[in-house]
């Protein structure tokens, strides 16, 4: 790496680097340099936004674009309920029983219920190579705002016409099935070392959080929302989806060093744990290396597997509640929804932990320990859920297994920034569509195995869910790395690749703290 900074003779001076926050150690006074009670007085007069490191604040507005992202996707299955039925109101002081507003059969649902991931997998490459060549800000502020402006005019369009109402949700599906590989090319440039895990944890949180916020408020506004009910759901997460889009636009930067009021020792720190140079956006990606890659095969092979589980439960749960257990509608859906908030908050955990055992041992080992445990403890409580007779414990094992899904995403979900930092994106689109798959094909297959709606059935169901969980375990293992691959090592900085090595002996001092500093 070039040396950009002219170091002194009294460099002994610096303490060890580490990758705790605390890098940098200030510089002796010298003529021309703030004096550390001058920098104290500026510190203080800070306001409290340009206190919070900017890293911060653009990881919750990830996670508040995920969330969105995920009500706008999920929030049909509960408003299509309200939008299909009977509705009781009052007329002239008298209870009337109005028809239904849209009179679609079972099939009908269906096409309308799958058109938003028919085009949710199209652009799931795409998406990433598109976020290495014109900016993953823009693409990621985009899609939410495409698709936010689309949800806003669903009414019209249904009431309108049912085939440009489904043509709608497809366009829906393209516009975010370029959100999720965003994700690994924004942290590919804003996430220090040691941070990497919990960032990363923190905004693919946002998902299932999506799931926890979208179904009691569509529930609600479907009955007591304005404009008749329905509607409004469509209204309420379109218009905050759309002014989300102008908070992204004032607080986010594409990278540390565009940002116009970043810290100084904020973007040192960063740029001191960037494991990749710029990429030559003429440079052609490496495709063919990529793809044969056997740590990458390891990726997506696990990103299956958990999708496998993660899908099934997701769509099918509210049917096994229902059928095996008997709940009533309201009562199925409210437990439906809260797995997803013990997901969300084990996905939180899962990812400060990673960054916890990183001190400690290699990465390799922290990703394939999490995803282990992750996906043996939910194959394990999603099969005891399909034996109790008793309705509580059924649930309590559902709620844990799910819970578990948020421990394995830690391992499989930021491998990729491990091995191949700068095609994180890439590598996390191609293996989202792959494993996108299984939301058509469990959900079917359930189907036809449940068709009796006996427990034995769903017990078989959860029995190879299980099965399929260890396979995935099996592949990760055995072929997941935590080192970067000969095929992206070209845009390497092989100098800051002595951050790991640092955390995992803290005595190591180094002369020169700042040396690779760009």
């Amino acid at each position: 790496m070039e040396n950009e900074t002219l170091i002194s003779d009294d460099a002994s001076l610096y303490k060890e680097r580490t990758t705790s926050p605390h890098i940098f150690e200030k510089l002796p006074q010298k003529d021309g340099q703030l004096s550390e009670k001058h920098e104290d007085e500026t510190a203080e007069k800070r306001t409290l936004s340009q206190k919070i490191p900017k890293r911060y604040i653009l990881c919750f507005l990830v996670f508040l674009g995920f969330l969105l992202m995920n009500c706008e996707r999920s929030c049909l299955s509960v408003a299509i309920v309200a939008m299909s039925s009977k509705k009781k109101t009052k007329v002239d002081g008298k209870w009337v029983t109005k028809a239904p507003e849209f009179h679609w059969d079972s099939k009908m649902k269906g096409i309308i219920l799958s058109a938003f991931f028919y085009g949710y997998l199209v652009l799931q490459v795409p998406g990433g190579w598109l976020a290495l060549r014109i900016g993953a800000k823009r693409v990621l502020g985009y899609s939410i705002l495409i698709a936010s402006a689309i949800h806003t005019s669903l009414p019209f369009l249904v009431r309108y016409n049912c085939t440009l109402f489904v043509i709608a949700r497809v366009i829906q599906g393209l516009s975010l099935g370029v959100a999720l590989p965003t994700n690994h090319v924004i942290w590919s440039y804003w996430s220090p070392a040691h941070e990497k895990s919990c960032l990363i944890s923190f905004t693919v949180a946002g998902l299932s959080a999506g799931m926890l916020v979208a179904m009691p408020i569509s529930g609600f506004l479907s009955v007591y929302g304005f404009s008749g009910g329905w509607p409004s759901v469509f209204y309420f997460f379109g218009i905050i989806g759309m002014s989300w889009f102008f908070l992204w636009n004032f607080f986010v930067s594409e990278t540390p060093e565009t940002h116009p009021t970043i810290t100084k020792d904020e973007k040192q720190l960063i740029l001191a744990s960037r494991p990749h140079k710029e990429l030559n956006k003429k440079e052609p990606v490496p495709w063919l290396a990529m793809i044969k890659s056997r740590p990458v095969l390891a990726i997506m092979l696990a990103h299956f597997a958990f999708d496998c589980s993660y899908y099934t439960l997701l769509v099918c749960m509210p049917l096994f509640l229902r059928d095996v257990h008997k709940f009533n509608i309201a009562t199925t859906g409210v437990l439906a929804a809260l797995p997803w908030l013990f997901m969300s908050l084990m996905t939180l955990l899962g990812g400060c932990l990673a960054d916890f055992l990183r001190k400690y041992m290699k990465t390799v080992y922290v990703r394939k320990i999490l995803y282990v445990s992750g996906m043996a403890g939910s194959a394990l409580f999603i099969i005891l859920s399909g034996f109790p007779e008793r309705s509580e414990f059924a649930v309590s094992f559902m709620c844990i297994a799910v819970a578990f899904f948020g421990l394995s995403f830690t391992g499989f979900m930021v491998n990729p920034l491990d091995i191949a930092p700068k095609y994180a994106g890439i590598i996390i689109g191609i293996s989202n569509c792959i494993a996108t798959s299984p939301g058509f094909i469990g959900p079917s297959l359930v189907g036809v195995i449940t068709r009796d709606e006996k427990a034995s059935q769903w017990q078989l169901v959860f029995l190879v869910m299980g099965a399929i969980s260890v396979v995935g375990i099996i592949i990760f293992v055995a072929f997941a790395s935590g080192e970067i691959q000969p095929w992206a090592s070209y845009y390497v900085d092989l100098a800051d690749e002595e951050m790991e090595n640092t955390s995992l002996n803290k005595s190591k001092s180094l002369e020169n703290p700042l040396q690779d500093v760009r």
